[in-house]
């Protein structure tokens, strides 16, 4: 009951973007666990150990593992539904309004994440448009019924420093440095460590349109398992947004005959981490452009912006490693904890 109580107050006690990665020597014992690289043993969860496994569940959402932290609460689930008189204590302090929250939350997004797996390893390429293959990396488009257009980027690079590659996307207000027709960007609130809101602004001064984009995010460290990371995101405005920090808010809406905002309806990406320097990225993101495109205008958009997109962050990669004055260097050594406590550790196993 001890156990199961100070795990409903380390759920609450999780501060945004520097949780207090924790675990109990109990739970480091029993699973095998090991902080640095995280590696969890198969273990039998019983209505015993059912208090240890609501802890080591919760340090795994802490830490970004949700599939992982998925695995376990279904089977910890079982035990508590089946052992209803020996699990009293757990099923109340998994009741706790806090740690309660935290794994509904759980549940939605492991199966986000999980669909994310599932839709990168489908073939049906005679469903997408091809549009080109530019530096290794062939993109397809389809439009949906909805008015809507899907992009689907799929490459395999080689020759890039992976860790430098997460950096430039996780710095999402610089943006405007390397993305293309991106002229503006800001970060609005880092809610946790691997969950952002970001705003940019994308300027397409051939065809007179700019429009921005107001994205939440979060990823999924699948890279101890399966040498994987997955990544979430969709729009938000200020109804829709999740909980900001104090003084943050979402941009204001504004609409002029040329600018609008653009809705992302949803956006994956699926990273298999095949070496340090080498990785395959699919990303697939279904937006609404809030205005009729014409064929020319999707062929530009295909090949200048989406087609070029990956080979742009690659490069930017390269920067970083080769540049320790470049901004997304200063930013790496500046968010010490983020890069190298959490971050390198998995690279260096």
């Amino acid at each position: 009951a001890a156990a199961a109580g100070a795990a409903a107050a380390r759920a609450a006690g999780t501060m945004a973007g520097k949780p207090r990665l924790e675990m109990s020597r109990r739970v480091k014992r029993l699973f095998e666990a090991d902080e640095l690289t995280l590696r969890i043993a198969p273990a039998e969860v019983t209505p015993s150990n059912a208090a240890l496994v609501l802890e080591l569940i919760l340090y795994l959402i802490d830490d970004w593992r949700l599939l992982v932290a998925r695995d376990f609460l279904e089977r910890l689930d079982a035990v508590v539904r089946t052992n209803e008189r020996r699990c009293r204590a757990v099923r109340a302090a998994m009741d706790e309004p806090a740690t309660g929250q935290k794994l509904e939350q759980l549940r939605e997004r492991a199966a986000e994440c999980q669909a994310v797996k599932d839709s990168a390893s489908e073939v049906a390429a005679d469903e997408w448009t091809y549009a080109c293959k530019l530096f290794g990396v062939e993109t397809r488009y389809k439009p949906d019924p909805d008015g809507t257009l899907w992009i689907k980027l799929d490459g395999e690079v080689e020759g890039v420093p992976l860790f430098e590659q997460l950096a430039v996307v996780r710095e999402t207000a610089l943006f405007d440095k390397w993305a293309p027709f991106c002229n503006k960007s800001a970060l609005v609130s880092q809610l946790a460590m691997c969950e952002i809101v970001t705003w940019f602004n994308l300027n397409v001064p051939l065809f007179f349109i700019s429009r921005d984009a107001v994205i939440h995010a979060y990823a999924c460290d699948c890279v101890w398992e399966e040498g994987k990371v997955l990544m979430v995101g969709q729009s938000v405005d200020e109804h829709s947004a999740p909980p900001l920090n104090q003084g943050e808010r979402i941009p204001p809406y504004k609409k002029s005959l040329l600018h609008d905002r653009m809705i992302v309806k949803g956006f994956q990406a699926h990273i298999e981490v095949k070496s340090p320097t080498t990785a395959r990225t699919t990303i697939i993101a279904n937006v609404d452009p809030r205005t009729v495109l014409p064929q020319a205008l999707i062929n530009f958009v295909m090949k200048q912006m989406a087609g070029v997109l990956l080979h742009l962050l690659q490069n930017q990669a390269k920067v970083v490693a080769q540049d320790p004055h470049c901004a997304h260097a200063v930013k790496m050594r500046e968010d010490t904890w983020f890069y190298r406590d959490w971050l390198l550790p998995r690279f260096q196993k």
